[in-house]
């Protein structure tokens, strides 16, 4: 009867270089099926991420199996490649190649009242790099977040509220302050006036103004207990004597 004896399969892998193929000593193996003076073939097993690479001349699948067990058979496995969309741009990256994020491309021009904050992927899910590419396509965009924007408000020459507040969300204001003698009219940037609950905070550093409107008194002037004179007039209004 035949006696089996032992061979050796060699596997080799192609490294992230695209060129180099390295021989991966885990995955290669030694078997005891094989027949003395007997033509053997081997089957290319399946990796992930790998592709058996059937035109590789270096390939040794098929061999006269040797009675003293030296035989060799080699196995050359080229590395995957998978779509890698970065800003839109697409590319070709290697099964297991690694992404840093110090090779990424700057961020593109931020939104008005953003800037940038790293990368998310094609969930939106923030990215932690480095990435090491898989067998699935991979999509990576920029990231923004709103601004912190300096706002000031002034009462006169005093500063009412200063300090930052987050692009777009509503602007916090502070409590309406009092000047003798007026009514308070609003906060204002220019003309623009602030409008509680529902103006949001703008995109560059602003000061907005109190503005006040003069209240209006009757002013009577009487003489001898008879009124000479009645009027609405506006505080701080200078009145012209009365002569009765």
């Amino acid at each position: 009867p035949s006696t089996t004896v032992k061979y050796n399969v060699e596997k080799y892998f192609m490294e992230t270089d695209g060129t180099t193929y390295t021989l991966d000593a885990a995955k290669s193996e030694t078997k005891y099926d094989g027949v003395a003076g007997v033509e053997k073939t081997i089957t290319p097993d399946t990796y992930e991420g790998f592709t058996f690479d059937s035109d590789n001349a270096n390939n040794v699948l098929t061999a006269m199996v040797k009675g003293n067990g030296t035989t060799t058979f080699k196995v050359y496995y080229d590395r995957n490649k998978v779509k890698v969309t970065i800003n839109g741009k697409e590319e070709e990256k290697y099964y297991g190649e690694e992404i840093k994020e110090e090779d990424m491309p700057e961020h593109p021009t931020a939104p008005e009242g953003k800037e940038p904050d790293g990368w998310v992927d094609g969930n939106g899910d923030p990215i932690e790099f480095p990435i090491k590419v898989g067998t699935e396509d991979i999509v990576i965009e920029p990231n923004y977040k709103a601004s912190e924007i300096d706002i000031t408000f002034m009462n006169g020459d005093a500063v009412a509220q200063s300090g930052k507040q987050t692009y777009g969300e509503k602007l916090a204001v502070p409590a309406d302050p009092s000047l003798a003698g007026h009514s308070f009219d609003g906060w204002y940037a220019g003309e623009t006036k602030v409008v509680a609950g529902t103006t949001t905070v703008p995109a560059t550093a602003t000061t907005y103004t109190a503005k006040f409107t003069p209240n209006n008194y009757t002013v009577t002037f009487k003489a001898d207990g008879a009124t000479v004179q009645t009027g609405e007039y506006a505080f701080g209004t200078k009145i012209s004597t009365i002569v009765p």
